[in-house]
C-alpha cells in the first residue's frame, strides 16, 4: 500500500493542540483497495500520550490504540501511530471490510471523550 504523500505530510506536520484530544485516520482512506498481507494503518493522536502500559492502572492523558476489523478485535495493542494488521494471519478474506481504531486507557477501557475512527476498505485478492 502507498500513502498519498500530501496526506502523510499534513498529518505529520500539522500542529497538535494538547488541549484538544482527538484521533484522526490518515490511512487507509475510505474505500481504499488493499493488496498484500498487511493492512497498514496511520493515525494522528492529539492530547493523549501513547504508552505500552496496557492492563495497568489508568494515568490521565495516557493510552494506547486497539484495532478491529469487522468488529473483531485484532490482537493489536500499540503505542505507535503507524502499525499494521496481518490480514493473512487474522483470516481476513478478500472483499469489503470495516476498520475501527479506538483509543483506550491503560486498563483497556475506552477513552470515551475521543470517538473511535472507522473506514471501509476492500482487500483485493493477490493477482487481481
Amino acid at each position: 500500500m502507498t500513502y498519498d504523500p500530501d496526506s502523510v505530510k499534513l498529518a505529520v506536520t500539522s500542529p497538535c493542540d494538547p488541549q484538544e484530544r482527538s484521533l484522526t485516520m490518515v490511512a487507509p482512506t475510505e474505500g481504499q483497495q488493499v493488496t498484500g498481507e498487511i493492512l497498514e494503518i496511520l493515525v494522528v493522536v492529539c492530547g493523549v500520550t501513547l504508552v505500552d502500559h496496557w492492563e495497568q492502572p489508568n494515568v490521565d492523558g495516557e493510552g494506547h490504540l486497539i484495532a478491529y476489523v469487522d468488529g473483531i478485535y485484532q490482537s493489536q495493542r500499540t503505542a505507535e501511530t503507524h502499525f499494521g494488521i496481518d490480514l493473512e494471519a487474522n483470516h481476513i478474506e478478500p472483499g469489503d471490510h470495516r476498520l475501527r481504531v479506538q483509543l483506550c486507557n491503560n486498563d483497556l477501557s475506552a477513552i470515551t471523550d475521543i470517538p473511535p475512527v472507522e473506514v471501509n476498505f476492500t482487500r483485493v485478492a493477490n493477482g487481481q
